[in-house]
């Protein structure tokens, strides 16, 4: 599990037998917890028997898949809310604070191979293909950066080219989504910009290797205003499944961005959905956002997770006290993600909830399934290992510590 979404195409699919089934699933227990002392909005990335996590605080480390102990600790790579991508070796971080670091350390060690600074931070999820490294760029929208989609060097981090969004160079518009790359297009969504009739901003956007636009695919809502696609685009079956923040699920054509079918999934307009698909390759699962508009002071401004078919249909819904901003994680027919205020499990088919485990705090990042177990994140820093059967007497530590 090597990136957001587990591949490039943001599937959040594990084709491996992972050992866990309907049969087990609900003896999940915990095998350890590893402290960071931090809050944690990045996923943790688990591959080589090591587990990778980046805090807001900005330390990076990796842990020994047994036991949680740490390998080696990276401490200076800021405000980190994105999560990391490992390949060939390297291991790509940012820093979401204004200007911001992009940069590269060695998977083995946690040594900066490269380093770069972008004006506008980093928020969004890199992809890697053939050498180059593509990492989004967000706006600052209250400073009108020119943001968009970097292309560097994979080992060096020279600049390949940059993408801007808005043409003009303090039109804002940016991009804070996770990037997805199939089939030689980067594909990914755009925040709005500072600038009216911009046409790639509030868009789902797939670019060619040489940085050209191959298609550009508006939404629902064409108004200049907060309706940026923060979700990553799901890739598979020639198709790029994305959603925006008014609350629309779309299905685009991922060659040429042809609209094949759009379902209203949530109701709170600008509070729709960032969540990312995933799937199995029969049900599409996803977070609908925020039921009510969070900033009314709801102490429960709730949720829905989704499952809908290859067609747009709605095939179940779940409800939850808080969205899931992240992506599922789907192994051997079972979900695993953030439901109300802890985790679940829950049988991709029907929605039923298999397994849950509460922890009575909101977790931003997603969970990665491997071999040897399930990994989850909080905000409030601690990492977890589970598998079944194991026994482990959990207490949430405080938020920050």
């Amino acid at each position: 599990w090597t990136t957001f979404g587990h591949d490039a195409r943001r599937t959040g699919y594990q084709p491996q037998d992972v050992g866990i089934d309907a049969s087990n699933v609900g003896s999940l227990r915990l095998r350890w917890v590893h402290r960071e002392r931090a809050p944690v909005k990045a996923s943790p990335l688990v591959a080589g028997g090591r587990v990778y996590v980046a805090t807001g605080t900005g330390v990076v480390e990796a842990l020994d898949v047994r036991n949680g102990k740490a390998l080696w600790t990276y401490r200076g790579a800021g405000d980190v809310e994105m999560t990391p991508t490992l390949a060939d070796g390297l291991l790509f971080v940012g820093d979401h604070k204004l200007p911001g670091r992009f940069f590269a350390l060695d998977a083995a060690t946690g040594r900066v191979v490269w380093s770069r600074t972008f004006p506008g931070g980093v928020r969004s999820e890199p992809v890697v293909a053939d050498g180059v490294v593509y990492e989004g760029e967000p706006s600052a929208d209250q400073h009108c950066i020119h943001g968009g989609v970097h292309a560097l060097d994979e080992r060096t981090g020279r600049d390949r080219w940059m993408w801007h969004v808005s043409p003009a160079a303090k039109g804002g518009g940016g991009v804070w989504a996770p990037l997805s790359y199939d089939a030689g297009r980067v594909v990914f969504g755009t925040s709005n910009s500072c600038v009216p009739d911009v046409a790639a901003a509030n868009a789902a956007v797939a670019l060619r290797p040489d940085g050209r636009v191959a298609w550009i695919a508006r939404g629902e809502s064409y108004a200049d205003s907060d309706y940026d696609f923060g979700g990553g685009a799901l890739l598979f079956h020639g198709q790029a499944v994305i959603a925006d923040k008014s609350g629309w699920l779309y299905d685009l054509d991922a060659a040429t961005g042809r609209r094949l079918w759009a379902t209203l999934i949530g109701h709170t307009p600008g509070y729709g959905s960032i969540g990312t698909p995933s799937t199995d390759g029969a049900t599409i699962v996803v977070s609908a956002g925020y039921d009510r508009d969070p900033t009314t002071g709801s102490a429960d401004p709730g949720g829905t997770l989704l499952g809908l078919d290859g067609g747009g249909h709605v095939k179940w819904k779940v409800g939850s006290k808080l969205p899931f901003n992240g992506v599922a994680a789907i192994a051997n027919g079972i979900a695993y993600l953030s439901l109300d205020d802890g985790y679940a499990a829950v049988d991709v088919e029907t929605g039923a909830v298999m397994w849950r485990f509460p922890i009575r705090l909101q977790t931003y990042g997603s969970p990665a399934v491997v071999p040897s177990g399930v990994y989850y994140v909080h905000n409030s820093g601690d990492v977890m290992a589970f598998e079944p059967g194991a026994g482990w007497k959990y207490r949430t530590s405080p938020p920050g510590r």
